[in-house]
């Protein structure tokens, strides 16, 4: 089961996709869930991993969490459409594509400051990075907003898409290397 009902339309979705494991830490969200759960309309786990049993048991405890498992990518791109934040809370994460995901369907980010792509986000409109002692006053703060609008949505999408996508990602690595003052170390 993927929603549980129709959320109240006056509360943000939060949404989390990762593996569920210690470093991505997110049993530190869910052992403090009863101060943030009010403000949420459905919390959303997509992954799968060692602390499933441990997951899952949290998720029963709230009518307003459900935790789905792998998904398909294209699934879980309609999914992360469909709710209103991503939240990574990792110790430690090289980059986390899951961001570039999120932001390109126009969903709003919350990271750690442990994440690469914590780069990516500026702190009014596509979310903020935090630190992980703070991320229960990151989350408040944020899902004290209302749901993202269509023209928010719009606005995250097409920061991502002349940004952060394959193409513009792929002219910028290209240029790196048709630079001449670039010399490969292993040409040197």
């Amino acid at each position: 089961m993927i929603f549980r009902g129709l959320p109240p339309p006056h509360k943000p979705n939060l949404i989390y996709v990762a593996r569920l494991d210690d470093n991505k830490n997110l049993l530190h969200i869910l052992r403090n869930y009863d101060e943030i759960k009010d403000l949420i309309g459905q919390f959303t786990i997509v992954g799968d991993g060692d602390l499933r049993d441990v997951v899952r048991e949290y998720t029963k405890q709230y009518s307003n969490s459900v935790m789905s498992g792998v998904l398909n990518n294209h699934t879980t791109q309609l999914l992360m459409a469909a709710h209103d934040y991503l939240v990574l809370p990792s110790k430690y994460d090289g980059w986390g594509a899951v961001v570039n995901e999120a932001l390109s369907v126009g969903t709003r980010v919350l990271c750690s400051v442990n994440c690469g792509a914590a780069i990516l986000l500026d702190g009014v409109e596509r979310g903020e990075a935090f630190k992980l002692d703070s991320v229960k006053e990151c989350l408040g703060k944020w899902l004290n907003k209302d749901p993202l609008s269509s023209s928010e949505r719009a606005k995250i999408k097409n920061w991502a898409n002349s940004h952060i996508s394959g193409e513009v990602a792929a002219e910028y690595f290209v240029s790196c290397f048709s630079n001449e003052r670039l010399t490969a170390p292993w040409l040197r």
